[in-house]
Order: C-alpha cells, then sequence, then structure tokens
C-alpha cells in the first residue's frame, strides 16, 4: 500500500509503523515526489531514511526533512546540507533553526546567509564578537575568490561514503545526481 496512489499512500508513509527503514528507503528511490514528501514528513525518521532523502537533491523534499525536528540527519549528510546552503537559499533556515546543529557548521554559513540569519546566529549560538568580525573578514574573502570548491567536494565525499555503505548509491541515485548537475555527486557514485 505504501507504493500505492499517493492518496491510499499517504497516512501509511506519514504514519505507518509497519513500515521498515528498507521499505520507506525503496518508496523514496523510486516514487514520485508527493510520495517522497510524505516519508519526509513521518516523525522519528531514522538517519538512513534522511540520507535517501538528500540524496533525491530535491529541494522542496530536502527542505521538508529539515523542518522535522525529530528527523535523524548524520553530521556527514548535515555537513553536506550546510555546503549546499551556499547555492539553495531555501536550506539556510530550517538548517539554522534545528537544535542538532553543530556551533561550528553555524559559523560556517554565518559568511553566507542574509543579515537576518546572522542575527539568528548570533542569538542562538555561542560565538564571541572576535570570531564573528573573523568570520565577516573571511565572507569578504570569499567573494572575492576562496577556496571553496574544497570544502563543497569534502563534504560530497562523506555523503558518497554514507550512500554507499548504506546500499543507496544505485543506478536511479546517479541519474538523478546528472539532472540536477550535482556532478561532483555523480563522480563519487560512479567511483564506488
Amino acid at each position: 500500500m505504501a507504493n500505492d496512489e499517493i492518496e491510499v499512500a499517504y497516512p501509511i508513509l506519514t504514519r505507518g509503523r509497519a513500515l521498515e527503514d528498507e521499505q520507506l528507503i525503496e518508496v523514496v528511490q523510486t516514487r514520485a515526489q508527493e510520495h517522497q514528501l510524505a516519508v519526509a514528513l513521518r516523525e522519528n525518521i531514522p538517519g538512513t531514511v534522511s540520507d535517501a532523502l538528500v540524496a533525491t537533491n530535491n529541494e522542496k523534499v530536502v527542505t521538508t526533512l529539515l523542518q522535522k525536528a525529530t528527523a535523524e540527519i548524520s553530521r556527514a549528510t548535515l555537513e553536506y546540507l550546510v555546503e549546499q546552503s551556499r547555492w539553495i537559499d531555501a536550506y539556510q533556515e530550517p538548517i539554522l533553526r534545528r537544535e542538532d546543529l553543530p556551533v561550528d557548521f553555524a559559523k560556517r554559513m554565518y559568511r553566507w546567509v542574509s543579515d537576518a540569519l546572522r542575527q539568528h546566529i548570533v542569538e542562538n549560538f555561542e560565538i564571541d564578537e572576535n570570531e564573528l568580525s573573523r568570520l565577516l573578514d573571511d565572507a569578504i574573502e570569499e567573494e572575492t575568490g576562496s577556496t571553496e570548491p574544497q570544502q563543497r567536494s569534502d563534504a560530497a565525499s562523506r555523503l558518497i561514503a554514507i550512500l554507499s555503505e548504506g546500499g543507496q548509491a544505485t543506478p536511479g541515485l546517479l541519474l538523478d545526481a546528472l539532472e540536477d548537475c550535482e556532478v561532483r555527486l555523480f563522480i563519487g557514485i560512479l567511483r564506488q
């Protein structure tokens, strides 16, 4: 029933307790966005299912997952999403509102988020004024030319390793990565 039309599958995917993680991952990998969103709305999403949802590279699905406070998201996956938030603004606020966000990730994001989100970081994370000044200087330096591709590559490599270990680096994921112009992700999965 979880693979049925969304009208039938929705209550099962959002609240069904009988589904195993592997079944949820299969739904995420093989079904449409509506099914993926239903899975992202579940309570207490385990890390392996979160990884599969992130691997869809679907902005709406990932944003829904990030907004789910009870979703377990590994540090490596969260780091990948932090790096993606440089280019996908929709990820920024939900990431920064997560209670499990490590302070070092918030500091990193300080360099590229809006003033309102910078204020949120100042109010919700312990960062001293000298460090804030340094972060602003880093942001200015980044705008004038930095080594950010290496950081993005490192985060992508960690996500690829997690997906490979969980058996989630599938041909379908390869196609999705290529479709979404995630060349590093595509090449990394292909190399595994």
